[in-house]
């Protein structure tokens, strides 16, 4: 039977553009030609398949030694790419210079050694290199008590060589502290979402006064720090903090050259957070301006779930649910489709255009997207907006008059939250609303109980305006109390 698994040699070789399948063709091969062409056979097939593999292999000698021969050719694949952008980034650049250190140190080739810490270390400095700076700071304490040098020469290049060690581990303590708040309030965030809860604000508070207190040292420090902060006053309710904070992160990120693929998505994730609070605090411009320069920032063929959960969270901030609508049919192929593993964007994307088409009365439509988001996201992951999706699904149920389905939705909604607890009023009013319509015997009139509900999440409103942040589940009772559409009055 065909493997149909991912294969981390194919997944490699896919990855590779054609400038570097050029450069792997070129370099001399150890193996007599065998690994050119297993690779060129893993490169025909558009999907991992060990069987089809197996037959462009008929007759090599490698294919009865096919996991022995993807294993080297793997670590060869790696090995030329490592070859090829070996000045790519200034990161790559002094791994190669410490490669070449350590030779000429075992050759005892010192003062060619001590002339290449000397230039790796420039790099270092200049790019804050904290973790390599230190090695090579290391390498020159080694290669300075190895040269043949006046001692007390020595000592002071010691001395100025110990004085520089001690600052770079001051920067990296620092550095490491400030990431590690920023790690264990966005585990937080992912799971809970913004507080609901008067003590999660108190911690809130406590911990913005102690990354304020702590004054970042590098670069990559006041980076994690204005990324904080940003979540941090945003969480508070403080959104022109916020926005002044994630101004600040993306012009530090263009006076820094973007290391890699984690600065490219801390520059999308701030401008993507830029245009949504610009959009919340009515600056269209602005939103603009940022959604523009966040789609610039994607090539083809990359996921684009950022980009349309923002789109999306800007056209319903601008009370603009046609245009949304026609948003999601424009790129519905490609919202539709999904990554292999979990994605939070995607996630936030099926969620918002549930929303968007329950504004359009496609009611169908929403309870797809609904559905699919619940199966699709982990137990532990987005905990919070998973709690509000099982809720939305239940109004998306009524809707639809799935009168047989309601009362078992409702039983295993009140059974996830409670047991999560995270049952709030808001969530208990919409449950003693459904148990009130299943029963024979009411409490509350049919008639008066629309406009039950729509008092009740009123009050709710005014003390968890959290709860109403994905969906207005107020709005939509107050629209069914007054027998009109949910879309006129959404946006009043």
């Amino acid at each position: 039977m065909a493997n149909v698994a991912s294969d981390a040699l194919f997944v490699l070789i896919k990855s590779l553009s054609k400038s570097e399948k050029r450069y792997f063709r070129l370099q001399p091969l150890a193996e007599d030609g065998q690994h050119r062409l297993l690779f060129d056979a893993m490169e025909k097939l558009t999907e991992y398949d060990e069987e089809k593999l197996l037959k462009h292999l008929k007759g090599s000698p490698i294919a009865d030694t096919i996991s022995i021969a993807k294993n080297r050719l793997y670590h060869t694949v790696l090995k030329a790419l490592a070859s090829y952008h070996h000045k790519a980034t200034a990161r790559a650049e002094v791994m190669r210079l410490l490669q070449s250190i350590e030779v000429l140190f075992m050759r005892e080739l010192f003062e060619q050694a001590d002339k290449l810490v000397n230039s790796a270390l420039k790099i270092a400095r200049k790019n804050e290199l904290s973790a390599l700076q230190l090695e090579l700071n290391e390498w020159k304490e080694r290669i300075l008590e190895s040269m043949n040098i006046p001692a007390n020469e020595r000592y002071e290049m010691l001395s100025s060589n110990y004085s520089e060690m001690k600052a770079v581990l001051s920067s990296i303590q620092n550095e490491k502290e400030i990431a590690f708040m920023k790690w264990s309030w966005f585990a937080g965030y992912y799971t809970n979402g913004q507080p609901r809860q008067t003590e999660e604000h108190a911690h809130n508070e406590k911990l913005l006064s102690e990354i304020e207190a702590l004054v970042p040292i590098s670069m990559e420090a006041q980076i994690k720090s204005l990324q904080l902060k940003g979540a941090i006053l945003l969480s508070l309710g403080k959104p022109s903090d916020s926005l002044q904070s994630l101004a600040s992160l993306l012009q530090l990120l263009t006076q820094w050259e973007l290391n890699g693929n984690e600065n490219k998505s801390i520059q999308r994730n701030a401008l993507a957070n830029a245009a949504v609070i610009s959009a919340q605090l009515k600056k269209p411009k602005e939103a603009k301006k940022y959604l523009d320069q966040l789609e610039s920032c994607f090539a083809e063929g990359e996921s684009q779930a950022l980009l349309h959960s923002t789109a999306l969270t800007i056209f319903l901030r601008e009370k603009n649910s046609e245009e949304a609508y026609a948003y999601i049919l424009q790129h519905k192929e490609n919202i539709a489709s999904s990554s292999l593993n979990f994605d939070i964007r995607e996630s936030h994307v099926w969620f918002q255009s549930a929303v968007v088409c329950f504004i359009q009365e496609e009611f169908k439509e929403s309870e797809r997207f609904i559905q699919r988001f619940l199966q699709s996201t982990p137990a532990n992951e987005l905990l919070h907006l998973q709690c509000i999706a099982q809720v939305f699904n239940l109004i998306v149920q009524i809707e639809l008059n799935n009168e047989r389905y309601i009362p078992y939705a409702l039983r295993n909604v009140q059974r996830f939250l409670i047991t999560r607890n995270k049952a709030f009023d808001g969530e208990k009013k919409i449950f003693q609303f459904i148990n009130e319509t299943l029963k024979k015997r009411k409490s509350i009139q049919d008639k008066e109980l629309w406009g039950w509900l729509e008092s009740e999440l009123l009050e709710v409103k005014k003390t968890d305006p959290l709860f109403f942040t994905y969906f207005d589940f107020h709005k939509w009772a107050k629209a069914r109390a007054l027998k009109t559409s949910f879309a006129s009055v959404v946006f009043e």
